[in-house]
């Protein structure tokens, strides 16, 4: 609910599935960090 209003939308290339998994979950965790800190 706190994320309900943020819409996500990723595109990745490269590497192997696990490895573009944790890519994401990683820029996910950043962005979300990032646009909570304004």
């Amino acid at each position: 609910e706190k994320f309900s209003g943020v819409d996500i939308r990723v595109r990745v290339n490269g590497g192997g599935h696990v490895a573009q998994i944790y890519a994401i979950r990683q820029a996910i965790s950043k962005a979300l960090v990032a646009y909570y800190q304004k």
